[in-house]
């Protein structure tokens, strides 16, 4: 995308400097009028075209970086270390209240449901529509997965699955849509710990910060 980019703008400096060649022979040589009205037509043509081509190859250049990181979720951490558990405390951007969970296990996870959009919407710059959807415990091991107690709780408590259902079943055939997944982050349950959770092109990403 970065080399599509730099054409577009590179067709646009070359249409804006044909146009001024144009105009400069317009202007030194004696023509007839007829002539004179088709040259300015096309000076305006090639014009146009720079303008637009400048305009559209810097839009895409700075929004290229779709590879941008948004914060969703801070994560607190509380532990004592001996018992295979966590307190979780969760905060969100924009909002003022928290939530806490008692999750069991060795690690936490959360889990998300996300849209990537097609490509042209990338380049406006629209970011990943996603929910965050629960939070669980989770054992290191698999005996201890189907054997211990379980801990799992929604984050969208009162939102609708039916939507969500139908994008899984035929979101990738909307145009605007490049895909509908799901992604999860998990972290060891480590008292006085910080996460930050981001979501971005790839999905869900976890990244400590100071206690």
């Amino acid at each position: 995308m970065p080399m599509l980019s730099h054409l577009i703008f590179g067709g646009g400096i070359a249409s804006f400097a044909i146009s001024l060649v144009l105009l400069y022979r317009l202007i030194a040589t004696r023509t007839s009028l007829l002539k004179r009205i088709r040259g300015f037509f096309w000076v305006l043509v090639f014009q146009s075209l720079g303008v637009a081509g400048l305009s559209l190859g810097l839009l895409l250049m700075q929004h290229q970086p779709l590879k941008k990181e948004i914060p969703v979720a801070f994560v607190a951490v509380e532990s004592d270390g001996m018992a295979r558990a966590a307190r979780l405390t969760f905060t969100f951007p924009n909002q003022q209240d928290s939530r806490e969970f008692e999750v069991k296990g060795d690690q936490w996870v959360v889990e998300a449901d996300i849209i990537n959009w097609s490509t042209w919407l990338d380049w406006l710059g629209l970011t990943p529509y996603y929910r965050l959807t629960r939070v669980r415990g989770r054992y290191n091991r698999v005996e201890d997965e189907r054997n211990l107690p379980a801990s799992i709780f929604a984050l969208d408590e009162g939102q609708d699955d039916s939507f969500w259902d139908l994008l899984y079943d035929f979101g990738r055939n909307l145009p605007m849509i490049d895909t509908v997944y799901g992604s999860a982050v998990i972290q060891k349950n480590a008292g006085g710990n910080r996460f930050a959770i981001y979501v971005g092109p790839d999905g869900l990403l976890t990244r400590k910060q100071g206690s």
